[in-house]
This record gives C-alpha cells, structure tokens and sequence, in this order.
C-alpha cells in the first residue's frame, strides 16, 4: 500500500500531466510550423518538466532526498490546475506571432532628445555600478580553492545570503549590486536594441557587462539556477529579437550564444559535484532534478498540506524586507510547507493569495490576451516588458523567487515612464489594430 501511493499513483498522475503537455506541443508545433518561439519554448519546457518529474519520483534517490517529506500526490486535481492556470499565464506569449517584432524604436517623438538624454545616462550608471560590481567580486574568485575543500565559505554561502552577507559593509558596493541586479535583465534587452541599430560597440559593451557579473556571482555564489536562468534570459531576448535582427547577425549571435552556453554547462556541472560529492550518479540526479521537481513538490506540498496565505511576503519578501532565510523559516513554521523548494512560479503566487485569486486572474488574462497580437513595429519598452513575461512564465518552471525579482519588475515602469509617457496620442501597448 505505501509503494501504491508513494510510486504508482504519482507516476500515473504525472504520465497524464506529461502526456497534456505533449499533446499541446505537438499542437503547438503544428500550428505555428516553427520550432525557435517563445511560445514553442515556454510549451516545451514545461513538457520536458513534466517528463522529468516521473523519473525524478520512480529514482531510488527521491526518498533520501531534502524534497520527499513523506508528502504524496495524492490525486490529479492539483497537476490538472497547473497544467491549466500555466497555460491562462502565459497566453501573452501566445500573441507573439511569426512576424511580430520586425522592428523596435527607441522612444515616442514628444520631447525626444531629452528621452534620448535620459536613456543614455541611466545605461551610463548601469555600467558604472558594473563595474563596481565587478572589482568587489573579483576578490571573493580565490574562495573557490576553498569551496573544492566543501568547508567554510562555501558552506556559509549555500546557507545564506550571499548578497546580504557579503556587501553590508560598503554602501556603495552594496547600492551597486542592488541596482545592476535590478537592470541587468532589462539591459540585455538594450543590448539586443543597439544590434538591431547596428551599434555594435556599444551593444557589445552592454551585453558583456549584463553577463559577466551574473556568471561571477553564480559560480561565487555557487548557484546553478542563476547560471541557467542567465541563458534561458539570453535566449528569449535573442528569439524576441529574431526578426529585428539581419540574417547574418542573426548567424553571428546563434552560434555566439550556443558558445556561451557551452562555456557556462562548464561551471553549472562543476558546481553539482562541489556540493552533492563525487557520486556521479546521484549529481546527475539532482542536475535533472532541478528541472523536474516543481510539479512534484506543488501536486504534494502545496496543494494538500498549505495552512496559512502570506499576502504577498512569500514572493515579495525582499520588499517586505525579509531575508531568505527568515522567509524559509516562517513558511515551514506558518504554512507547513518547505520554503526551499521549487513549486513553479504559480505555486509561489499561490502560497500569497491562494488558488481561486491566482486562478481568476490567469482567466482573466486569457480572455483579454486571447485575440490579442504584438505588432510588427514594437517600442523598446514594450519590449521589456514583454521580455519580463516571458522571464516569470518560462523561468518559473523552477520558481518565482529568485534574487531581487520583486525589483526587476519595477525596471519595465521606469522604461516606460523615460520613453513612452506621451502626451500625444502614439499608441506604445504596441498590439495590433
């Protein structure tokens, strides 16, 4: 009986919940008949999730693991809501067309060089405080002879927070980070913006400082989600800009990307070695298990055994001023659920203001989004904002939590408010007519 609910059950709730995904990709890909989109790769990672999720359960290691806490899906109610609000949340990625987005403008003509004066300096600050960032990481590379040795610093780093712990003394060091996390998503897709202009100095100067701290940070920090999060981000700014970009450059950036990536499995693999041992087999399952767990853990944790709602100091907590691992604690202490673990970005949202508010709101999205496409001439903070989406429905296959997002959606409102608050009437939702 408890291998009937612990295995059998959950593998075939999960077999069902994959077998949706499936057939709504194959659809998908059908439909649209083409493979690089938003809206192919938001659909195909969650079906690679959901495939991954059966093993992850049916894998000797799953009951050793910090995730099992004896919780089991204990029917297919919870995987049925998921499958259903993930795809209500990510319907504005649907109007994402095949020809959507040819090109992007800098700003609305109404005060125009002081936009342009003001969008300038902001990415002069941005690159000020990456470089500030960048001389008070740099130091902190030599820990990683100590992090091989799984002691000290190491050990502290995995446990706490590493941004809180290691910047409190210097306020601008600390500002500095605070800041360039907050913009450094938003300004790869400026990056984009200057390839598309064919500014390709001043493109190249941005994108490098947009990267080269994330990677510094997640091996320093010994974070694989933010090394992966790092090129899913790369990636759906590079799709978004696919048609705004010249078939060369579009070759160019392809294999530039496909090379950085290469590069950055490098640490990612490193990492899972230095802190789950040398066993090869149970590394490789918690590399994989990173991409699996999160239907696991909502269709057993939250679903069933949730027993307070947070209104909104679960996944806004930095702005409530809580640290992580005070967050952590209080979700184990007040909802009886674990605050460590994935449960896709809607788990999180439910965890604040339950299912029925997230649930109502997907539908919601789903009706006004529904007929909705992006047009072919889009605004560059438009695009942001569109590039934000995409980041929380396609990176909250693990979760929504993730260093300072709650600030990160501020940046799109700031864009907009430099160079699309018009007094006119030009249009900068950008849909079509």
């Amino acid at each position: 009986m408890p291998d009937l609910y612990l295995r059998i059950l959950p593998t075939y709730y999960l077999t069902i919940y994959s077998i949706l995904w499936g057939v709504f990709f194959l659809c998908l890909l059908l439909k649209r008949k083409e493979l690089l989109s938003i809206p192919n790769l938001f659909v195909g990672l969650f079906f690679l999730n959901a495939l991954i999720s059966i093993w992850i359960i049916n894998n000797p290691y799953y009951t050793t693991a910090n995730i099992y806490r004896g919780f089991c899906i204990e029917s297919f109610t919870p995987l049925l809501y998921l499958f259903l609000t993930l795809l209500m949340w990510g319907t504005p990625l649907f109007s994402i067309k095949k020809d959507s987005i040819q090109s992007v403008y800098l700003c609305v003509s109404s005060y125009k060089k002081i936009r342009k004066c003001l969008f300038y300096g902001l990415i002069g600050i941005y690159l000020i405080a990456a470089f500030v960032v960048f001389f008070a990481i740099i130091p902190h590379i030599s820990n990683v002879s100590v992090i091989y040795a799984h002691e000290g610093i190491a050990k502290k780093v995995v446990q706490a927070d590493f941004f809180y712990s290691l910047f409190t003394k210097n306020t601008i060091t600390r500002y500095s980070i605070h800041f360039y996390q907050a913009f450094c998503d938003a300004m790869i897709v400026v990056a984009f913006f200057f390839f598309s202009q064919k500014k390709f100095f001043m493109g190249s100067i941005v994108f490098i400082a947009s990267i080269i701290n994330q990677v510094l940070i997640g091996v320093v920090a010994i974070s694989r989600q933010s090394l992966i999060c790092l090129i899913l981000t790369t990636l759906i700014t590079f799709i978004l800009f696919r048609n705004a970009l010249g078939q060369k450059l579009k070759k160019i950036i392809l294999v530039v990307f496909l090379s950085f990536a290469a590069l950055l499995f490098i640490p990612v693999t490193l990492i899972s070695f230095l802190r789950f041992g040398s066993n090869i087999n149970f590394t490789l399952w918690t590399m994989f298990r990173y991409f699996g767990e999160a239907p696991v853990n909502f269709a057993s944790e939250i679903w069933f055994h949730q027993k307070t709602l947070f209104w909104s100091q679960y996944s806004f907590s930095v702005l409530w001023g809580i640290p992580t691992v005070k967050r952590i604690a209080r979700s184990q202490s007040l909802a009886g659920i674990s605050g460590d673990l994935f449960y896709t970005f809607i788990g999180d949202l439910i965890l604040d203001f339950g299912r029925i508010v997230v649930f109502v709101i997907g539908f919601l999205m789903w009706i006004y989004f529904k007929q909705k496409s992006f047009s072919k001439r889009m605004s560059l903070s438009s695009l942001i904002f569109l590039q934000t989406w995409c980041i929380i429905c396609i990176e909250g296959i693990f979760s929504f939590i993730h260093w300072l997002t709650p600030t990160k959606l501020m940046v799109p409102f700031i864009f907009l408010f430099l160079l699309n608050v018009s007094v006119g009437k030009e249009d900068a939702l950008c849909f079509r007519k």
